[in-house]
């Protein structure tokens, strides 16, 4: 097992471990434990609870799955660890696919829900390059976010998310700058592609989509909360309210 694997190698050393049969088990990366894990195309199904509980440092590398069954977390990294995916498939049936409290990176990987979860949760400082956050929940459900962000800073600068009601929600103080990446959501009533509660949201890049604009907003902040926008494409309306300073809006023949 994993924990086997991590339980016999030296304190210090860091951990390199690749997968060669699927296996069922709850896995946990202690702290202090620095380890690399390569799915290698084998699955990682949990015996209960959540499927990985990273406490210490962990890298996922290759193709493979880490699945979570219903309410559960697939890949949950804790407050005051640090996570890297750069790939994989990692999957909840109708719980969060990936909780991050901690540091988190993600330059790969696809990250998706159904049945009411979201694609990803994320409470502490995350950089994401890339990957595809995905939720395959109805367009009405008010849970269905590609990602949910609240307290910490989470920077976008590539990736593709996807969901049914708001591709990006965040609260709680957050601040989410995007610099790129392509956005969506499925809805055609009440929907967001970018949703801001107490919260900031600064945009200089990405693309952002709809199916119909007048049902719709690209972004919708509260009272409470504030956007900045310098760059992107968007398909649906964005109010010259929420414009940079020295910025105007610029329309396609499309």
């Amino acid at each position: 097992t994993i924990a086997e694997a991590i339980e016999a190698a030296r304190g210090g050393d860091d951990i390199s471990l690749t997968l060669y049969d699927d296996l069922v088990e709850n896995v946990v990366i202690p702290a202090g434990k620095t380890v690399v894990l390569n799915l290698n195309g084998k699955t990682i199904t949990a015996e209960k609870d959540n499927t990985i509980e990273n406490i210490g440092n962990l890298t996922i590398n290759g193709e493979g799955s880490i699945v979570a069954d219903a309410m559960r977390t697939a890949l949950r990294n804790r407050s005051g660890a640090t996570l890297t995916v750069n790939g994989g498939t990692i999957s909840s049936v109708s719980g969060t696919a990936l909780n991050s409290a901690g540091t988190l990176i993600v330059n790969g990987g696809t990250f998706t829900t159904d049945g009411g979860g979201q694609a990803a949760t994320l409470t502490g400082n995350s950089t994401i390059t890339g990957g595809k956050f995905i939720t395959n929940t109805s367009a009405t459900s008010t849970a269905s976010n590609a990602i949910t962000a609240m307290v910490g800073e989470l920077t976008i600068k590539g990736g593709t998310f996807e969901a049914g009601k708001q591709a990006i929600a965040a609260s709680a103080g957050a601040t989410v700058i995007i610099e790129g990446g392509d956005f969506s959501v499925r809805s055609y009533a009440g929907g967001n592609i970018l949703y801001g509660d107490q919260a900031k949201i600064i945009v200089s890049g990405g693309t952002f989509k709809a199916p119909n604009s007048d049902t719709v907003e690209a972004v919708n902040v509260t009272a409470s909360g504030s956007a900045e926008i310098s760059g992107g494409e968007f398909s649906v309306p964005v109010s010259e309210e929420l414009l940079k300073d020295g910025f105007a809006l610029s329309y396609d023949s499309q």
